[in-house]
């Protein structure tokens, strides 16, 4: 049995032992009451919590387990119901008093919104009604947001045309540019929960611009390289022509995706590693500078500083963009980028190797291998293309 069928019973059998079920909160307890009572009032919220954290996790390991195996996720993550989470601080508190005192200070768990409900609020064509999700949703949260846009970005692109009810494209980037500028403006995370939060969504795009699983294994087909990274054994491949994919203004916009979470992954600390992410970004952007290198483009002008709002929202062919009345240099130079026309090395611009990036990346799955088995064999599928570019 695949690890996806038993993480599908996993799923199920939760569903059969009421997991899925939260009980109802009990009234928090004040600090004349006995001791007794408060510890049982405090130990019936920890359970609770982390029940609902428990399922949380599922969604994401469903995520996750989606993407290697190439199959549809278990769970319905844009009709998740469940609440966010509590902050970490209030979760980790000491004795019942600490924790009253946490919880009277921030909002009671009945005032989290749910995760339905800020899909609906980040799909709503109002830009301001985002504005009504909290600014201090915490980064475990941000990480099943993240898994539910991944599920939707996935099922999108499953048949052509997109299955009846699935947004457009142009409407999950949106959404994407929405949850960009959240996460940086966001007052209660850290500076490396925030490029742990954008690394994810760099991921994400990713494979909203193009399937990076299956980008991996046509990359591996023409030249016989053994992968059973992603959707198990050999598969036939067709018409593969990477020259013609990086003539497109789509692949531009992959390879600053790729390019920032190669940066971000090599910054971050080394008690990250064990982030379940992790591994597939770094090789899902190793693929991106392959597909380029093994099509003959080994030497790139990158822009040194992205304009995201354009790299995200440009519709696709476009020419120039009307986002602002005064665009700024590193807009300027990020549509040039993509238009492909970024070709000489001077302000705001860094000339770039990909075979060297590309040793770059394997040695930083090397490292992730200590925590992630998987790591090793993505090690040796980017060896493998560095020697075909060589």
């Amino acid at each position: 049995m695949t690890s996806q069928v038993f993480h599908g019973l996993g799923i199920y059998w939760a569903r059969y032992c009421g997991l899925f079920d939260l009980p109802e909160l009990a009234p928090l307890p004040s600090f004349d009451d006995s001791p007794e009572v408060k510890y049982r009032a405090w130990r019936f919220w920890l359970s609770r919590e982390g029940q609902l954290r428990t399922i949380l996790g599922l969604y994401i390991m469903d995520g996750v387990i989606s993407q290697f195996s190439g199959n549809p996720t278990f769970a319905q993550h844009m009709s998740n119901q469940l609440p966010t989470p509590s902050d970490e601080q209030t979760f980790n508190a000491s004795t019942p008093d600490e924790w009253i005192e946490l919880l009277l200070r921030k909002s009671p768990l009945e005032t989290r919104p749910r995760f339905c409900d800020m899909f609906r609020k980040l799909f709503y064509p109002d830009d301001e009604l985002t504005k009504d999700i909290p600014n201090n949703i915490s980064l475990f949260s941000l990480k099943v947001v993240l898994e539910g846009l991944k599920s939707l970005v996935a099922e999108s692109k499953r048949i052509e045309p997109a299955p009846v009810g699935v947004p457009s494209h142009s409407e999950i980037c949106r959404v994407l540019d929405r949850i960009r500028r959240y996460i940086s403006a966001s007052p209660s995370l850290t500076t490396v929960e925030k490029n742990t939060a954008l690394l994810r969504w760099h991921a994400v795009c990713l494979d909203a611009l193009g399937n990076t699983a299956r980008g991996a294994r046509r990359l591996c087909y023409p030249y016989g390289i053994k992968q059973y990274i992603f959707g198990g054994g050999e598969r036939f491949e067709a018409d593969i022509n990477p020259r013609r994919w990086i003539s497109s203004d789509q692949a531009s916009r992959t390879l600053l995706h790729a390019s920032e979470i190669q940066r971000m992954a090599s910054g971050l600390p080394l008690g990250l590693a064990h982030d379940p992410h992790l591994p597939g970004a770094v090789f899902a952007a190793a693929t991106t500078f392959a597909a380029h290198a093994l099509a003959g483009k080994s030497r790139i002008v990158f822009p040194t500083n992205v304009d995201w709002e354009v790299a995200v929202l440009l519709p696709q062919g476009s020419t120039h963009w009307e986002g602002r009345e005064s665009p700024r240099e590193e807009t300027n130079i990020t549509l040039n980028f993509i238009r492909g026309s970024l070709e000489e090395e001077g302000p705001g611009r860094v000339l770039r190797a990909l075979s060297y990036e590309l040793s770059s990346m394997r040695l930083l799955l090397r490292g992730l291998s200590l925590q992630w088995g998987v790591s090793m064999e993505m090690e040796e599928v980017v060896d493998s293309w560095i020697s075909k570019c060589a």
